[in-house]
């Protein structure tokens, strides 16, 4: 037994000891890059040349752990012009969901900002916005909401518009308002005119694809080169980055959609609300539930206006179905 075990460690200290020779040999012959999407047992990577973006093909090396789009790595090219990936380097932030094994799995790496598009149609979903913007806190990113296809509104809409979003704006949320009509396609709203990474989230139909053709028109991921048996075909479900004009980059993942907060403990849900946590504790029992129980801290806070209802309710809800354990999308 203890000779197994021996052995055991022995394994994993050498493959240690492969992976620092890798990246050590890497930073000194290899090359920067960033992986823009991951397909089967191949990835496309991006890396600086004459003051753009190329990109190509590339294997990784193994045991380098599941590589996503975001992943800031280390290639370099072997003498039968083979490009491998040898090094990834430490991720600053990244974005997970369970897969169907109830397993954690990035989805994105090293993202700065939450873009959560909505639209006049349709219409806007609180309970559904507060779910993306939990994950945005949770996972320490910031947030942008993007009100698309601004062409379409009327004053009635707007007004009906305006207090979906007002919570959100006395949140500190910033809002921006863009179409897909407009004349100049290379315009980028204000807060996210910057060099920082985002993802593009929201409901279905509230035009994101159509949002970024227009950022980036004329741009296409080239996957037909990824496969000779149509592996390229899986980009409606893989996570793609895609490069912005003012050095930013935007990555789409069709895997956000369906993203949800049940894999977050009960304990950690608050953390997604702090409009909310800044008055949890505060309640006359310990043990409070904030349902119908007396001295609610909560309660009285949505009573004389400081707390929104929706948003406490909301909260509620999340936090009970981390506790069931349930799956909600």
């Amino acid at each position: 037994m203890s000779g197994k075990r021996n052995l055991s460690h022995q394994q994993q200290r050498r493959i240690r000891s492969r992976q620092q020779q890798w990246q050590d040999a890497a930073r000194e012959e290899g090359h920067d890059g960033t992986v823009v999407a991951h397909f089967g047992g191949e990835l496309l990577i991006d890396y600086p040349l004459d003051e753009g973006w190329e990109q190509r093909r590339a294997q990784p090396r193994a045991n380098l752990g599941g590589l996503v789009a975001g992943d800031r790595i280390v290639w370099r090219e072997e003498e039968n012009g083979t490009a491998v990936v040898v090094a990834r380097q430490p991720r600053e932030r990244e974005l997970q969901r369970p897969d169907r094994y109830g397993r954690l799995k990035t989805m994105a790496a090293n993202i700065d900002r939450l873009v959560l598009v909505i639209a006049p149609a349709p219409a806007p979903q609180p309970t559904l916005m507060d779910r993306y913007l939990a994950a945005a806190e949770i996972h320490g990113l910031s947030v942008v909401i993007l009100l698309n296809k601004a062409d379409l509104l009327d004053e009635e809409s707007m007004e009906l518009l305006e207090e979906v979003l007002e919570p959100y704006r006395d949140l500190g949320y910033p809002v921006a308002l863009t179409s897909v009509s407009e004349e100049d396609e290379s315009v980028l709203p204000d807060p996210i005119d910057d060099s920082a990474t985002s993802i593009i989230t929201g409901q279905s139909g509230v035009g994101k694809s159509s949002l970024i053709r227009r950022w980036l028109p004329g741009t296409e991921i080239r996957t037909g080169d990824l496969t000779r048996r149509g592996e390229g075909t899986h980009t409606t479900t893989t996570a793609c980055l895609y490069r912005l004009a003012n050095g930013g980059a935007i990555i789409d993942s069709p895997g956000i959609r369906e993203f949800g907060l049940w894999h977050i403990s009960p304990e950690n849900v608050i953390d997604g609300f702090p409009d909310v946590r800044e008055w949890v504790g505060h309640c006359r029992f310990r043990d409070c539930r904030h349902h119908k129980e007396p001295g609610c801290a909560l309660k009285e806070a949505v009573e004389d206006g400081t707390l929104d209802p929706e948003r406490v309710e909301n909260y509620l809800v999340i936090r009970d179905e981390a506790e069931a354990g349930r799956t909600t999308n």
